[in-house]
């Protein structure tokens, strides 16, 4: 079976998620003002006591995020009990970061999409998580270049069209 996670009984989507490297590295000294020099990249932060974690704008609070997120080993269990076979894997949309200069979007892309490729090639992943990495879209030019230069499977390029009233 190849499709878009949804198991009912946890009401949750599976797919499209961050790493545990993307949580640790993506802190506020690396990314945003402190990276960049402008606002309005996504930082996260870690909540040891339940394993949730915060997702930060500009230091205020924007989404929480569950464990399953970007635990690969807990995805692994919930796709057992839904009887999944096959995840596609990618970052969620807001860190997608259309809105930032097209040359820093390709930084983060890149880290983005290397750090999924990484996690989804790991020894007993790979049959079952299909990477999807996202594009600094702001560059046509750049776009070809990440996409060329990742691990991603040319199927695998996240271009998110947006939702009517986005």
């Amino acid at each position: 079976m190849y499709m878009p996670m949804f198991c009912q009984k946890s009401s949750q989507i599976l797919g499209r998620y961050s790493t545990p490297k993307q949580l640790s590295r993506l802190s506020a000294n690396r990314c945003g003002i402190q990276k960049f020099g402008y606002k309005g990249f996504i930082s996260l932060k870690r909540n040891t006591e339940d394993g949730t974690t915060d997702m930060m704008k500009d230091g205020e609070f924007f989404r929480r995020v569950e464990p399953n997120c970007f635990d690969y080993d807990l995805r692994m269990q919930e796709m057992e009990h839904c009887k999944v076979d096959v995840q596609a894997v990618s970052t969620v949309p807001v860190m997608f970061n259309y809105w930032a200069k097209a040359e820093d979007n390709e930084r983060v892309a890149r880290f983005l999409n290397d750090d999924i490729v990484g996690e989804c090639r790991k020894e007993g992943r790979e049959k079952r998580f299909f990477p999807m990495g996202t594009l600094p879209m702001q560059s046509t030019e750049l776009a070809i270049k990440v996409r060329l230069c990742t691990g991603v499977d040319r199927r695998g390029s996240g271009k998110r069209e947006k939702a009517h009233g986005e």
